[in-house]
């Protein structure tokens, strides 16, 4: 019969080498913020709001920035994040006063909801909005 081996066994089986440590290597150069991230930084110190719109170069502006809302989890949206941009189609004409203050209370009254909205209808709304996107492929 042969001689198997136990774990009590102490016979002189080969000890493995022990390794070398990593070389250290140097940490990872500084990344450069992403678009997202730097076009977000740069509306935030405008401070838009509807009688002083961040304007593209289309018919849309910002007309409000909210920070404070989390839409989506930070550690999945990556750094930078900065909540969400209240987006607006100016008519070519541009925006008369009336029209102007209407817009403005429709921000406050949206901004307002938000509040109220739960974790998971969020979620919902960030799932319809990814949805609705072309694909990328």
């Amino acid at each position: 019969m042969g001689h198997s081996r136990s774990c009590n066994d102490h016979s002189k089986a080969p000890m493995p080498k022990p390794r070398d440590p990593p070389p250290h290597s140097p940490p990872p150069a500084p990344v450069a913020p992403p678009e997202q991230a730097l076009v977000d930084a740069a509306v935030a110190a405008s401070r838009p709001s509807v009688f002083r719109p961040v304007l593209t170069n289309e018919a849309w502006g910002c007309v409000g920035r909210d920070a404070e809302c989390q839409w989506v989890d930070p550690m999945f949206a990556g750094p930078g994040w900065g909540g969400h941009l209240l987006m607006f189609e100016f008519p070519r004409e541009g925006l008369a006063r009336k029209m102007r203050k209407e817009v403005d209370r429709a921000v406050h009254d949206l901004q307002s909801s938000l509040v109220s909205l739960s974790r998971i209808q969020r979620g919902a709304i960030v799932r319809m909005a990814v949805d609705g996107l072309p694909l990328l492929t």
